[in-house]
């Protein structure tokens, strides 16, 4: 089991996302998350529900997809990128389950994200041209991203202790899978200096938040 599992980690590090790889790249922080969504705009809803990574993601990289101007290949190698963490970050994510599984709830928390991210891009970036834009707007979901994947070792390891036990060589292999293919990027992420939160916080994108509005208020 041990070799195979080993054959299987060899096998992945052949198989880096090189478009995320690039994309991380562009930011060597994390001020993405800092950044998205001003506490100078308004929330369109009274009660306030957490965050999750995937809304920023889906939102910056719809609307730097829409700029005209820009051209395709760099749209096409920022979408690549993205997509090539769509799995992990599903995975990473930690979000409202009872507001997701309430579809009217979770459309309003969605409107309330996109409204109070594209009117953030409205008020600090209005003077922008179009390429500086995209160039702001792709490193914001580089630096999201950045924060979010900094937890690829804790999904690694809970696919290997938080499963049934009659699925567990199946998940032990989707992990050892995942170890491979994300190995660059982990060594690379260790590499920055992470908030100073615990270390079950670093999962929750809102947490993240909490901590740059307190240190850079």
């Amino acid at each position: 089991m041990l070799k195979s599992l080993n054959h299987l980690i060899q096998k992945a590090e052949t198989q880096q996302p090189e478009n995320l790889m690039k994309l991380l790249a562009e930011s060597r922080g994390f001020e993405g998350v800092e950044k998205f969504d001003s506490h100078h705009v308004q929330p369109l809803l009274s009660k306030e529900y957490l965050n999750c990574w995937s809304l920023p993601l889906v939102t910056l990289t719809s609307i730097t997809m829409s700029l005209p101007n820009i051209q395709k290949d760099m749209i096409d190698y920022l979408l690549s990128g993205v997509s090539e963490a769509k799995c992990m970050v599903t995975e990473l994510e930690s979000t409202d389950i009872e507001a997701r599984n309430d579809d009217s709830k979770w459309w309003s928390i969605s409107a309330n994200s996109m409204y109070r991210i594209t009117e953030t891009i409205l008020l600090s970036y209005h003077e922008a041209s179009q390429k500086e834009l995209f160039v702001q707007l792709s490193s914001m979901i580089a630096g999201i991203l950045s924060a979010c994947l900094t937890n690829l070792h804790q999904v690694i390891a809970m696919k290997c202790y938080r499963t049934a036990i009659e699925k567990m060589e199946a998940s032990v292999q989707a992990a050892a899978q995942l170890l491979g293919e994300t190995t660059q990027i982990i060594n690379s992420l260790q590499q920055r200096e992470l908030p100073c939160l615990d270390p079950n916080e670093l999962a929750f994108i809102d947490k993240w938040r909490a901590y740059f509005r307190d240190y850079f208020p």
